[in-house]
């Protein structure tokens, strides 16, 4: 006996061993424009000055879409020891996933009784390249932390059968429940632990059953919760919706692929897209078919090797939360989602080959592929994981396996953008629009909104001009494009098209004023002052109590430059009203009428109504109000009116 724990312990750390060989690269690797930059490097929320604020934000904020505290706990203790910073964060996948290996293993080895079958399934677990986006991916920490605590749970129920008793059935809750506040996806661990209760364990009955209730509760406790928060944060209409038939049909023909990528594991990305037009609903039919067969062929196989049976079910159940039934997200398929259920096929695989290798020189063979096999899927995953280096190599990855995907294109013009390279972000992103319009419209509208800007301030007014109408056209319904547009427009004095523009922009619903609001701004901004006052004008009859405008109309007609302009006794006939309707006139206000009457050449009542401005605006804490009113009171004691060739609207009149 003490042998056997000393090759188990042998075995266990051979694994972690094997993890931390094949997978030590990534202590280079950087964040990936995915999910790690805004979720992980910049997550304000993985900031906490205590742990008890910590364990707060893990249990109350949404992390990823996802309720997941104790990935989120995972996540803040990386940044307080390691910083925002790449390497070290992957590492800790790393290190979660090597543990994981070797819980599995001593899990089955307990459960079955089969050391050398149970290594092999833990070391396909451990190196297998269907796993290399999991481990080297840090946003999908919950991952590898479900599988930690998975494992653990199997391991302790084979605890728990050979000792039954109220200390070992709380371990397995325990452990159950920290799977499922790591990944929701656990929730078929409940449904696993029947399978081996079938199998190898032979106690599948009522108080096999009644032992599971209490886990099936927390199984839908942790289900309603996560529903909520992923329809809350709009996981669930990520993209466009997809009717309930071809996302069944892809989850059929999915299976076929997982079957597939795991015994020929090739062409693995992050990304694998929703089929153009659906899915092909002949490969649907043939994965059904083929998944219709081999579940009768094990059922008729269920006496004499039920571990077939077993490990298909666990293979199948497992990926169900995963298959798109209810939608979240865009992708086809994930590697991801076989990191547990692998666990399901490697076993039918290795017990399968054992009940046919019977003689001393078929096992020799048997374990010699064994080794073989372990080393080719080590050597494979050692080759795929530089595609995880950083977001460059993330995205041309992408690129090469799915060509013509527009998240890829869009992933590395982003890429491009962030280093200014303009040429090459339209490049791309104009290549991700051919791919998918729809999806790609607004990214490319925003784009051009991010780059007239960007324009604008480098005093290229007519590319920024140029890079608006493009905004403009690639989305237009685009509200921000319209008007962002339309204020250009209006600044350059294209009144008629920069109005077309605005009222696209603010709607059927907009208040009849706002078009001339803004057009009076951008006029006044441009020092074109007599369209100002007759777009205030304007605003005036359609909306006379908005005073605001009022108080903007009446300092223009009192402080414009051009005689044709001015008009001193309407200005005061309006500062008066505006004054006289407000029971405490602001500081702003108080200094209009001032300017309105010193225009009208009423110096001496210019002159208080300033003094008033300054000691109200002093009140109201608004010092740069207060100063101004005081240089202005300086020139009406001084017999000259304040003129000024545009003003930039105040708010306040009240």
């Amino acid at each position: 006996m003490q042998r056997i724990q000393l090759v188990k312990a042998a075995v266990a750390v051979g694994l972690v061993c094997l993890v931390l060989g094949v997978f030590a690269q990534v202590r280079t690797h950087d964040f990936v424009d995915l999910d790690d930059l805004g979720g992980i490097e910049g997550n304000p929320d993985l900031e906490a000055d205590s742990w008890l604020e910590g364990l707060e934000k893990a249990v109350t904020l949404p992390f990823l879409s996802n309720w997941i505290p104790v990935t989120v706990l995972s996540h803040q203790l990386d940044r307080r020891l390691h910083g925002p910073t790449g390497g070290a964060h992957q590492l800790t996948n790393v290190a979660i996933h090597a543990v994981a290996s070797a819980l599995l293993f001593l899990a089955l080895s307990s459960l079955t009784r089969r050391l050398w079958l149970a290594a092999f399934v833990a070391a396909v677990f451990a190196v297998h390249p269907l796993h290399v986006e999991t481990v080297a991916w840090v946003s999908e920490r919950k991952g590898v932390l479900s599988g930690l605590f998975f494992a653990a749970t199997l391991l302790a129920h084979a605890r728990y059968v050979e000792r039954p008793g109220w200390s070992t059935r709380i371990a397995v809750y325990t452990a159950l429940l920290l799977a499922l506040l790591s990944k929701p996806t656990a929730v078929t661990l409940p449904f696993v632990l029947l399978l081996l209760d079938a199998w190898p364990l032979g106690r599948l009955g009522w108080p096999a059953l009644r032992e599971k209730l209490p886990m099936l509760a927390l199984v839908a406790v942790v289900s309603v919760v996560t529903f909520v928060v992923q329809r809350a944060t709009g996981a669930m209409v990520f993209g466009e919706p997809i009717p309930l038939g071809p996302r069944l049909a892809n989850g059929v023909s999915a299976y076929a692929v997982y079957l597939q990528k795991t015994f020929w594991p090739t062409g693995l990305t992050v990304f694998y897209p929703y089929p153009k037009g659906g899915p092909d609903l002949a490969q649907a039919a043939l994965s059904a078919l083929l998944l219709g067969s081999v579940t009768l062929w094990f059922l008729r196989l269920r006496r004499s090797r039920p571990y077939l049976l077993v490990g298909w079910l666990w293979f199948g159940g497992m990926l169900v939360p995963t298959l798109g039934i209810v939608q979240v997200g865009e992708q086809a398929y994930a590697d991801r989602y076989m990191y547990l259920p692998l666990i399901g096929l490697s076993i039918c695989v290795a017990w399968g080959v054992a009940d046919l290798a019977r003689g001393p020189g078929w096992r020799r063979l048997v374990a010699g592929v064994g080794a073989l096999t372990i080393a080719l899927l080590a050597v494979t995953s050692w080759a795929q994981l530089p595609h995880w280096r950083d977001s460059w190599a993330l995205w041309k990855r992408v690129l090469e396996v799915t060509p013509g995907n527009p998240r890829a294109l869009f992933g590395l013009g982003s890429l491009h953008g962030r280093l200014r390279e303009l040429e090459d972000t339209e490049r791309y992103y104009l290549a991700a629009y051919e791919s998918d319009p729809e999806w790609m419209r607004p990214r490319l509208g925003s784009y051009f909104l991010g780059k007239s800007s960007y324009l604008r301030k480098r005093g290229d007014a007519e590319g920024a001009l140029e890079s608006l109408r493009l905004a403009v056209r690639y989305d237009p319904q685009s509200a921000d494009a319209h008007e962002s547009l339309g204020r250009a427009l209006a600044r350059l004095g294209l009144e008629e098209e920069a109005r077309l523009h605005l009222e696209r922009a603010f709607g059927d619903e907009r208040d009849d004023a706002v078009v001339p609001l803004v057009l009076a701004s951008a006029a006044e901004a441009s020092g074109r002052l007599a369209d100002a006052v007759r777009l205030r004008r304007e605003v005036s009859r359609i909306a006379p109590d908005l005073s605001e405008n009022t108080n903007d109309l009446a300092w223009l007609l009192a402080t414009a430059p051009d005689a044709d302009v001015r008009d001193p006794v309407e200005a005061v006939r309006l500062a008066e009203g505006l004054v006289r309707a407000s029971a405490s006139p602001s500081g702003n206000l108080l200094d209009t009428l001032a300017a309105c009457y010193a225009a009208a050449g009423r110096f001496d009542a210019a002159a208080e109504a300033a003094g008033r401005a300054v000691a109200r605006a002093r009140a109201e804490g608004d010092p740069d109000v207060a100063a101004q009113a005081e240089a202005r009171r300086i020139l009406y004691r001084a017999g000259t009116p304040y003129v000024q060739a545009a003003r930039t609207p105040r708010g306040g009149a009240q």
